[in-house]
């Protein structure tokens, strides 16, 4: 996902693992999975957003369902188990921004999609709200991605 890792040696210092670590390496986990569910839910996506000719509703139930469920359960798991409103800690990671700017593209393509993933629509919540990322989506034109 085109992470670059610059602090060599942060994981183990004086033979102890950093908290700080942990949390960086869950939040690179999070996001791998959501790049090999958007690499599987990606043939819905570009005919759900227009990008492509395709029939939607057999993509839908033949390759976004199963991908989303997949990836939306486990990740649900994930945010219900951090119970702050976000993914990993207690503050927006650049995996919560990833997620969240994919559901919001899903949702304004069709809506009720996500509805069966309550905890990760808290979360997408709680990341709008954050008080500079409000003002951005206050402002920002509607786009269509």
């Amino acid at each position: 996902m085109g992470r670059e890792h610059t602090r060599v040696g942060s994981v183990v210092e004086d033979g102890i693992c950093r908290e700080d670590s942990i949390r960086e390496g869950v939040v690179d986990a999070i996001a791998d999975q959501f790049k090999d569910f958007y690499t599987d839910h990606l043939p819905f996506f570009v005919v759900l957003t227009g990008l492509k000719d395709g029939d939607l509703s057999t993509l839908r139930i033949e390759v976004g369902e199963p991908a989303r469920d997949k990836f939306f359960e486990y990740i649900e798991q994930i945010a219900k188990k951090n119970g702050s409103g976000y993914l990993v800690g207690r503050s927006v990671t650049w995996a919560d921004l990833l997620i969240v700017d994919y559901m919001f593209t899903l949702e304004s393509k069709a809506p009720g999609y996500l509805d069966g993933f309550p905890t990760m629509k808290k979360v997408k919540k709680s990341v709008e709200n954050t008080p500079k990322l409000k003002e951005y989506l206050a402002k920002r034109p509607n786009n269509a991605f």
